[in-house]
């Protein structure tokens, strides 16, 4: 069977209807999805979002939205979206939005939704919204980095019996193996002082006679006798040795 969450459509004030969200999700063993209870500020027919569990996967917020057609990053689009923007931050989990987005893949990674959120997208080439006179890409997937990176394919299944829009279908790989390791090098400290205020520098003239004054060393060697000379060794009562050099006769 199934589990679903659905948000009917709504008739606008316009008198013309809306087209509901909702969320299909097969059951499985250990596959769970949970409701936040987040804010939709009266726009639940437009956007929905969920916490889904599976295994070998970590936590994450799943939303669905259908921006309203025709006009664009408007207002009312970024505040939808502005509202998943919120959820995100309050969940704290990484985020995966599919759905109608109204704009191209390209014009919604330079929104501020997108950059705010770490946020790339998961699209196809070929178009997903098909009339006689235009073909272009609106229905994709916006993803934590976590999350696109898993991505293996993408496809539109023009089969389906739906028009204008075509379904997506995203394969995301599952594993163990789903960290790289990566070389992080530190960024070089600047060389220059930096304008502004700062602190005073440090009086070091204090270290000038702990590195003039000569340190302890280990006992030289006596002197090697020169030619002709000879050593004899005489035990003082402090327990040192004194050294006395005499003249070899010849």
């Amino acid at each position: 069977g199934w589990d679903s969450i659905f948000h009917p459509a709504r008739t606008l004030e316009s008198d013309k209807p809306s087209v509901g969200v909702a969320f299909l999700v097969k059951q499985r063993p250990g596959m769970g999805v949970s409701d936040l209870r987040l804010e939709y500020a009266g726009q639940e027919h437009r956007i929905l979002g969920v916490k889904l569990e599976a295994p070998r996967i970590p936590p994450m917020l799943v939303a669905c939205v259908y921006l309203q057609a025709g006009v664009g990053l408007n207002a009312y689009n970024r505040g939808l979206l502005a509202t998943v923007a919120q959820w995100q931050e309050e969940a704290r989990l990484p985020l995966l939005v599919a759905g109608d987005f109204d704009v191209s893949p390209k014009l919604l990674m330079d929104s501020a939704f997108a950059l705010r959120g770490r946020l790339q997208a998961v699209a196809t080439d070929a178009p997903t919204y098909r009339t006689s006179v235009s073909q272009s890409v609106l229905d994709y997937i916006m993803a934590s980095p976590a999350v696109a990176e898993q991505c293996e394919s993408i496809e539109v299944l023009h089969d389906f019996p739906l028009r204008p829009h075509s379904p997506v279908r995203v394969r995301r790989r599952v594993g163990d193996i789903d960290k790289v390791p990566v070389l992080q090098v530190l960024s070089r400290l600047p060389l220059q002082i930096p304008f502004g205020p700062s602190l005073p520098e440090h009086d070091w003239r204090s270290f000038s006679t702990l590195v003039e004054r000569p340190t302890p060393s280990s006992p030289t060697r006596p002197p090697r006798p020169s030619r002709g000379e000879s050593r004899s060794w005489t035990r003082c009562a402090a327990g040192s040795s004194r050294l006395s050099r005499r003249r070899s006769p010849r």
